[in-house]
């Protein structure tokens, strides 16, 4: 098993991550939520055998420009308001992978200077991030918000 980190937009991007976030029957998993990337993506993606078993994308955000004192600070220059996980995806993973997978993500997350990671995730995963240290900060009809916050 290895864990890659993706950038992106990058031409790895399509190559290895295009085939799966254009798949119908992943797009329909995800209660047909199309996957998107920029490049302020980073994607971790969990392989085995060569072959794509999980993957998540971790998106920097910076804090608005309403809420600086110096309003001209571009946007990769500001002090971040959270990292946000998108389109978490499992595709064959062991329980014990995604558990590897998620753990270098919040090992990263906790050297960063972000005050908060967020992800949304179907229902039946949520177990996998409590597991991960990542607490219940709401619901929704298939989905559950969670997030571990640095004190």
């Amino acid at each position: 098993m290895a864990i890659i980190r993706i950038v992106g937009t990058s031409p790895d991007f399509y190559a290895v991550l295009g085939p799966h976030v254009t798949d119908p029957a992943v797009i329909r998993k995800r209660c047909n939520l199309p996957i998107t990337t920029k490049e302020t993506i980073t994607w971790h993606v969990l392989k085995r055998n060569g072959k794509v078993k999980a993957f998540v994308g971790e998106d920097p955000v910076p804090l608005p420009k309403k809420d600086l004192k110096d309003k001209e600070v571009p946007p990769e220059q500001r002090p971040l308001q959270q990292t946000k996980l998108q389109a978490f995806v499992v595709l064959g993973a062991s329980d014990d992978e995604v558990l590897d997978l998620l753990g270098e993500v919040v090992t990263r997350f906790e050297k960063s200077e972000s005050p908060m990671l967020t992800v949304s995730v179907l229902n039946e995963y949520a177990v996998l991030f409590k597991k991960a240290h990542f607490k219940v900060i709401g619901h929704k009809t298939n989905w559950t918000d969670l997030a571990i916050y640095k004190t």
